[in-house]
């Protein structure tokens, strides 16, 4: 059995819709999981793109074999139905991840059609339990899984202060346009005591009376934001007021997960989100950070909050950002804490190959240190079971011998 998936033609890289896409391509990739389509291409022709992406699943149709898992980035458009089709007519499964839909939205179908169009997949990955649950109300039976956070993967070191400023800034990131985000446009009517930084495409300046409460920075790549961005919390909020997340786009948040807010955590920004959002509950169990019903409450909370207590949750942020993976580091190393917590995200892309054999060894110059890092060969599923349950990893041991040995004093890298 082989889990597959393929890619698209995709008009930019830099949106939040294609980025999420390609990180999970990255991450599949590195999972081992075979890409059986076209190599991720860009192409802003639409045209060309949309030939391109027909000629990728035309190969993926040729490509499948009986048994094999199908992983399906939704939504595909007016592909997905036949393609499944084709899946299950040459005896494999699909896995539908969903990124959007597309009836609750945008309006582009109605609920009903899109219910139709996800019964067809035999397996779905759901963004939250609120999705799940929406789901199965409106009649969708596929069994399903949650995602809770995207992955955000970049190279990029943070620079960003590790303390606030007297003023909190909060920085706003993503469409900036009044008809999708026109809570933007109000807030200039509300008094308030922090700064809002605001980066991204199309925002309307002509409609913003108040122009002191904010700082525009134009649209950045992902990359040479979160090694440039310059506040002290993000801020995830969507629709028409700054009162409540209201509209379609606001009350989306109920069911959606932003990739804002993995963007934010890369950045090492503690959150500020709409208690009602689909998110809230993991924000408040992470403690990273403030859950709000309106924006109007947010000076209140700001003044509440110490320096210390900031500090602890701006910690948590940057500890907590691979949440599913123990990281132990020497405390003699704490400054290379960025780097190393995005290593498993770059590795393939970075850094000099100086041995490529069972294991991988990699030559990086980080900060005026020479380091190398060795990538352990990816154990088979019995060694997999062994290290969670009953034997340290070869990664731990190897930790644990190198203090142990210096301990004894004798000389060993660390």
């Amino acid at each position: 059995m082989r889990v597959c998936y393929f890619s698209k033609c995709y008009k930019e890289l830099y949106s939040a819709g294609s980025k999420a896409k390609t990180d999970m391509e990255q991450i599949m990739c590195d999972l081992g999981y075979r890409n059986i389509g076209f190599p991720c291409l860009v192409c802003s022709n639409k045209i060309l793109g949309f030939v391109i992406t027909l000629l990728s699943m035309i190969k993926v149709c040729f490509k499948l074999r009986s048994g094999d898992i199908l992983i399906i980035q939704y939504p595909l458009k007016k592909y997905y139905t036949l393609l499944c089709n084709i899946v299950h007519y040459r005896g494999a499964k699909v896995i539908t991840l969903i990124h959007d839909l597309g009836s609750f939205r945008r309006k582009r179908l109605t609920v009903l059609q899109e219910i139709d169009r996800l019964q067809n997949s035999d397996y779905l990955i759901t963004l939250n339990d609120s999705m799940s649950a929406w789901l199965q109300t409106k009649g969708c039976e596929v069994p399903k899984g949650e995602l809770k956070i995207w992955d955000y993967l970049s190279p990029a070191i943070v620079l960003n202060k590790i303390e606030p400023a007297t003023d909190y800034t909060v920085v706003y990131a993503g469409a900036l346009g009044y008809n999708k985000n026109r809570f933007l446009y109000e807030l200039d009517r509300l008094p308030r005591q922090w700064h809002l930084s605001v980066y991204g495409k199309g925002l309307e300046a002509d409609k913003i009376l108040n122009k002191e409460y904010f700082s525009y920075n134009g649209f950045l790549p992902a990359d040479q934001l979160i090694s440039s961005v310059q506040g002290d919390f993000g801020l995830v909020w969507d629709g028409d007021s700054y009162e409540a997340c209201t509209g379609n786009y606001g009350e989306y948040l109920r069911y959606n997960n932003p990739h804002k807010v993995s963007l934010y955590v890369r950045c090492h920004l503690p959150l500020i989100i709409w208690e009602k959002a689909a998110l809230a509950p993991f924000i408040k169990e992470k403690e990273i950070g403030i859950c709000i019903n309106s924006l109007e409450e947010l000076d209140g909370k700001l003044e509440k909050l110490t320096v210390d207590d900031y500090f602890k949750m701006k910690s948590r942020v940057i500890e907590n950002r691979m949440w599913q993976m123990k990281v132990v580091i020497n405390p003699k190393y704490n400054f290379l804490t960025d780097f190393i917590y995005h290593l498993p995200g770059c590795f393939f892309k970075d850094g000099e190959t100086i041995y490529q054999g069972r294991n991988i060894l990699k030559k990086y110059d980080i900060q005026g240190y020479r380091l190398i890092v060795k990538r352990f060969k990816r154990p088979n599923i019995i060694n997999q079971i062994v290290y969670s349950f009953f034997r340290r990893s070869k990664a731990r041991r190897s930790f644990d011998y190198s203090l142990e040995v210096q301990k004894r004093g004798f000389g060993v890298a660390d």
